[in-house]
């Protein structure tokens, strides 16, 4: 269990004067490693799109990394969901589609350019999705859009920075993954001195 769960737990008590002092105040825990997901470098990022270059992964990548975009709201965006012309990309983003609110995505000059080479290509004719061939394909799993990433970076040699976790068991956990993309603009966002919440980023 969380220490500050345990902790907020005891001290509940000693208010209701159940406790007069809280046992889980003093608790060492033994360090822990961090699962934490860890953003690309630039040059990660630079190496992934040249690995990908011409492919549904490009694209994805770039919506990622430039737009802030998640793996479900890559691949499943529309061109309908485009304007080239007025530099936004409007979406409902899947994990809080719930509240059916749509946000406005400012479209960096990158992206724009790319997505506006890729809307006049026939792939772009024939299918209603800016990623056609992972359009529909599930995300998690074995097989998933997820797991296919993580082979992504291995052939572009971009190391997942795999650690070993434990928590009643060993098991191997990936920092850095397709949602590292997001980080890594999020990241970036920062360092220019713009705070995350002065952009409608998907949630």
């Amino acid at each position: 269990m969380n220490a500050k769960i345990l902790r907020a737990a005891f001290n509940a008590a000693i208010r209701a004067g159940l406790l007069e002092t809280n046992p889980a105040g003093s608790l060492q825990l033994p360090d822990a490693i961090s699962e934490e997901r860890a953003p690309f470098t630039p040059g990660e990022i630079e190496t992934l799109l040249k690995a990908t270059k011409g492919s549904d992964w490009q694209t994805a990548t770039m919506l990622a990394a430039f737009a802030g975009l998640r793996l479900g709201d890559a691949v499943s965006l529309k061109w309908d969901n485009v304007d080239l012309a007025a530099g936004t990309i409007k979406f409902v983003p899947q994990k809080t589609s719930r509240k059916g609110k749509e946000l406005t995505i400012p479209i960096s000059d990158r992206l724009l350019a790319h997505l506006d080479k890729l809307a006049g290509t026939a792939a772009a004719q024939k299918s209603p999705f800016v990623c056609p061939k992972l359009a529909g394909c599930e995300i998690g799993g074995r097989a998933g859009l997820s797991a296919e990433f993580i082979e992504v970076m291995g052939k572009a040699h971009v190391g997942s920075d795999s650690i070993t976790a434990k928590d009643g068991r060993s098991r191997k956990f990936s920092r850095k993954t397709f949602h590292s993309l997001r980080h890594a603009f999020v990241s970036r966002l920062a360092n220019a001195g713009v705070a995350e919440d002065a952009l409608p980023l998907p949630g």
